[in-house]
């Protein structure tokens, strides 16, 4: 009985548990809970106050199992089994060398998947307006180097210089001139 078992048991495994006795309790509401969740399925994406890309999703079902199982397997190497084969111990010793968070590590996934399933056939996705996002780089005369006090987050790459990118447009449309 899951109230036996109520002390044992972390609270997402009880909470999965008390969903599924729910469930065998009621089985005509499965169907209209499955439904409504379908239903409530969302995306919204904004900027904030420091131009920082946000994004929430209320995933359905099937959607909801497919992400959590592509991000588990990304994970994978991190929380075991480790590698096995002949090239186990270089598999091992990169994962090991990643720097990256496991948060970093599932939005690199995440973004991966879009952008390989946007460009394996995006005439099908997204017919004749192609999805991108076009960077303008100034002509601005040599500048100091940024003091190491500074605010702004250290870039993956040393050539990288913040204060002359700047993202134009983050769609389709074309930005306008002048």
């Amino acid at each position: 009985m899951l109230l036996e078992e109520a002390a044992a048991l972390p609270v997402e495994d009880l909470r999965s548990q008390a969903r599924i006795a729910r469930d065998r309790l009621d089985p005509v509401g499965v169907t209209l809970r499955f439904e409504e969740r379908f239903a409530a399925r969302s995306f919204r994406a904004w900027t904030d106050q420091d131009g920082q890309r946000h994004a929430h999703i209320l995933f359905d079902d099937e959607a909801g199992a497919w992400v959590d199982a592509l991000l588990q397997a990304a994970l994978r190497p991190r929380r075991g089994p480790r590698f096995v084969g002949t090239d186990a111990a270089e598999k091992t010793r990169a994962a090991d060398a990643d720097e990256r968070t496991n948060a970093q590590l599932q939005y690199d996934t995440i973004m991966a998947v879009l952008r390989t399933g946007a460009n394996a056939d995006p005439q099908q996705a997204f017919g004749d307006r192609q999805p991108g996002v076009r960077i303008v780089v100034e002509a601005l005369p040599e500048l100091p180097p940024t003091p190491p006090q500074s605010t702004v987050a250290h870039h993956p790459n040393p050539g990288f210089d913040h204060r002359r990118r700047h993202v134009l447009a983050a769609s389709s449309a074309r930005p306008r001139d002048g």
